[in-house]
Parts: C-alpha cells; structure tokens; sequence
C-alpha cells in the first residue's frame, strides 16, 4: 500500500496515525504536495492529500481512507477504531466529524491568511474562527478515549489540535480549554504521535 501524504497535512497525520497504531504492515509514505504535484493527480483527480493506492484499488477522501485501514486491521484480529456495531460507534463517529471540521476552518483559515491583506476576507476568517472555537467547546464535551484504548475521533481530535499548534499558534486553544489540553498532554510522548507531530519538510 502507498499512502500520499505530507508531513504539514493534518488529514494525513490522522490516517498515518491509525496506522501506526494499528501497526499495519506493508504501509509505504509517499510525499506529495497538493498545491504543485502534478503527479499527484494521477491518484487523485482533486489533487487533495491523502491518498491511499493498494493494487488496483485507489481512496481518497481520510474518513474513507482510516475506514478502510481500519477493516483491514480488524481482518488481522485486532480491535477496531471506528466501533463498528458497538452501542457508542455514532458517539465516536461525532467526535471524528467534529475534529475534521475544525481542521477543515484551520487549514481554510491558514491558506486564506497566506493571501496578501487587502485580497483576504473578514467574513470567512471570522466564521472559521468561530468554526474553530465552537467546535473545540464541543469537543471538549465529547467521548474522547485515551491513550490505551484510543478511536478515531481520538485520532482525528490530536491531528486538529496539533495542526492548531502547528500553524495558528495565535489562537492559544489551551487558554480556554484547559481539559482538552490535560487530555492532550497524555498523548504527546506516544510513539504514534510523537513519530507523526506536523512540520516543514
């Protein structure tokens, strides 16, 4: 299997953490740059990361993506992240939906920001600002497992808050959610996080 990532893509943090986590075999990185690879079109028609090629099979889209990696760890015996037929899969499934909605605003916010000051708009910075802090509120309030028995929602949650640190330290998310940061601080030393922190390539 190939996975198409970067090293900055909080999308592609959450599934490559799956992974790790599940420890999957046979899983190669391959780097790509959704604003100037090509190449990567050949995968991916929207020129989006991540992008997951097994043979002749070709997912794009992370929720999909986790989905399917996370069927193939459950095909190895192992316990399942997304609580499929379990009393709390759509409580997991929530938190997941949650968490990437905040990533999606910040990962809007910080491409709107790299546009010059005249050319970028008020209103959506401001309502994915909100998006951002609202959404984190919520979270907070929200099944999040832990470190030994993490979800996907507990994937999806680390990757948008180390986005955050990453690339909008401004908005100081531990100021205002103190349990969430508590919550946080537990993960930060475990290798499937750790390995997987965001940075400049």
């Amino acid at each position: 299997m190939q996975l198409y990532h970067s090293t900055t893509s909080p999308f592609a943090r959450k599934v490559y953490m799956l992974a790790l986590a599940a420890q999957l075999p046979g899983l190669d990185l391959v780097k790509a740059n959704s604003l100037a690879d090509e190449a990567l079109r050949v995968v991916n028609p929207l020129g989006k990361i991540p992008a997951l090629v097994d043979g002749n099979l070709i997912l794009i889209d992370s929720p999909l993506i986790c989905e399917y990696l996370d069927d193939k760890s459950v095909a190895l015996g192992k316990t399942g992240f997304f609580h499929k037929k379990r009393p709390d899969y759509y409580v997991v499934q929530r938190t997941h939906a949650l968490a990437d909605g905040v990533m999606d605003a910040a990962v809007a916010t910080v491409m709107e920001r790299r546009r010059q000051d005249s050319e970028q708009s008020y209103h959506w910075l401001r309502r994915w600002h909100l998006a951002i802090t609202s959404g984190l509120s919520w979270i907070e309030q929200q099944e999040l497992g832990s470190a030994g028995q993490p979800h996907i929602g507990t994937f999806a949650t680390i990757a948008a808050l180390g986005y955050l640190d990453f690339r909008l330290p401004d908005i100081q998310w531990r100021n205002t959610h103190s349990n969430l940061a508590k919550w946080y601080a537990e993960f930060e030393a475990i290798e499937w996080v750790a390995a997987t922190k965001p940075r400049d390539a």
